[in-house]
């Protein structure tokens, strides 16, 4: 992309730049290799912290994604309504686009987590994929 449109590669570095400088405070682990501290509470304070920083490849103004036509799955079922453990996890505007806070309430899913063969969940694994599991 930067060679066939350097203007769009440029705004999106910029951007991804800003926001690593933004989610540099408060990192919890060590911010030059990306490697988390072991203290669970700590990442769940870092993330409900940062959670409103936009994706770098996210045009604002638009709602459109910079990288790619059509808005890819990842980015599609990150940001969903979901209740978990009795916490509703702050869902995306763009996957709810032109509806009212209610009618969003009403598509919450609540999700019951259960190990499957009694084997924990890997720390970092997303809220969908730990779905996928557990649905399967």
């Amino acid at each position: 992309m930067k060679e066939r449109e350097p203007d769009r590669a440029t705004r999106i570095v910029e951007r991804a730049a800003e926001a690593m400088l933004a989610m540099r405070e408060g990192f919890p682990g060590d911010w030059s290799s990306g490697a988390l501290d072991e203290t669970r509470a700590a990442e769940e304070l870092y993330a409900d912290r940062y959670q409103m920083i936009p994706c770098p490849a996210l045009q604002l103004e638009s709602g459109e994604c910079e990288l790619y036509e059509h808005r890819p799955v990842a980015c599609r079922t990150y940001g969903l309504a979901v209740r978990i453990a009795d916490i509703d996890l702050t869902p995306c505007c763009l996957n709810y686009t032109g509806m009212t806070p209610a009618e969003i309430e009403h598509r919450r899913v609540e999700l019951t987590i259960e190990p499957v063969d009694g084997e924990d969940y890997e720390d970092g694994q997303t809220v969908v994929a730990a779905a996928l599991i557990s649905a399967g």
